[in-house]
Formats: structure tokens, sequence, C-alpha cells
């Protein structure tokens, strides 16, 4: 029986078993593959049983070899893409999961205000009407000030509080708690 009638009637008894010895060499493939620093074995597992999904939902059908070892390879070639596919995945999560800044403490927490900010009143008052804005260009827009001058006062400000650059930002989240209730 010819490979493209086997793949035709994938019912039949010889079809069947061409499968499982093609599931086999997915699981096998995949289990081998590397990438195990990024893809748990359960990731793993989904990975074989999306490959198989691919093959049974119309890549048996795009297969335009001859022999059982051409598709082999073509699933050895799926599966190689799929699995390296799930690891680009899984390096961008712990990437964006690196970045993710710490959550700030919350009032509840006992950190109403910070005795030891060092901002002036009037640099405080200023940072309050650009929390009340929303931006440092509409700050801009409403005071009709230039956003670059808007903008160099923030980073004099910023460079003023560098050693307490988590007592500012606390103090910030503060306040625009207070402006939200």
């Amino acid at each position: 029986m010819s490979l493209q009638h086997l793949l035709t009637d994938l019912h039949s008894p010889a079809a069947q078993e061409l499968l499982c010895r093609l599931h086999l060499y997915v699981l096998q493939r995949v289990e081998h593959g590397g990438y195990r620093d990024l893809v748990s074995t359960s990731e793993r597992e989904e990975v074989a049983g999306d490959v198989m999904l691919m093959l049974l939902s119309g890549g048996l059908e795009r297969f335009r070899g001859q022999q059982v070892g051409q598709l082999f390879a073509y699933a050895r070639s799926i599966t190689h893409y799929t699995l390296k596919d799930r690891a680009r995945r899984k390096m961008k999560e712990r990437r964006l999961e690196e970045l993710r800044p710490e959550p700030l403490p919350s009032p509840e927490e006992g950190l109403q205000d910070c005795p030891r900010l060092l901002l002036s009143e009037n640099d405080q008052r200023w940072l309050i009407e650009v929390l009340a804005a929303g931006s440092l260009a509409e700050h801009a827009r409403r005071r009709g000030v230039s956003r670059a001058a808007v903008t160099l006062k923030a980073q004099r400000i910023g460079r003023a509080a560098a050693g307490e650059k988590e007592e500012v930002k606390l103090w910030l989240h503060n306040q625009a708690e207070r402006m939200v209730a």
C-alpha cells in the first residue's frame, strides 16, 4: 500500500500503526530536542500534542513526499519549529517578568507619607499639578509653557531627588491615590 493511500484513509489499521509510530517519534524528538531549561516536561507533552494536531488537521494533506522516511523528516521539522516557538515564548515571558517593576508599597502598609522626602514644597506642589494634568504635555498646555520647559523641570527634580528615588515613587503613588479617592 502506498504512503499517499495510507494518508488518505487514516482509519485503516496500517494508517493507525503508522500514526502511532509517528507519535512516538514526535515524543522522542520533543524529549531530545533541547530547550530543557525553558520548556518544562508538561509543556513538552503539549508541544507533542500540538505537533500531532497540526499533522492531523491539515499537515498530512500538505505533505508531498512519497516515502515514510520523508514523512518522519517532515514531522521532525514541524516538531523542531514548534518546540523552538515555545522556547522563544518562554524567553520573552522571562524577559518581561524581569522588566516588570516591583510594586510600590500600599498606604495600608503604614507608609502614608515619607518623612525623609527632601523635595521642596514648590517641587511637591508642581508634581501634584503634573499628576492632576495627567502628563507633562498636558501640564505644559495648561500652564501655557513649552513642553521642553516642563521636561527640563521634571529632569531637575529627578536629579535633585536621585538619592531618594523610592521615596519619591512612594510619595507620588500616595498623591495619585489621594486624587483618585
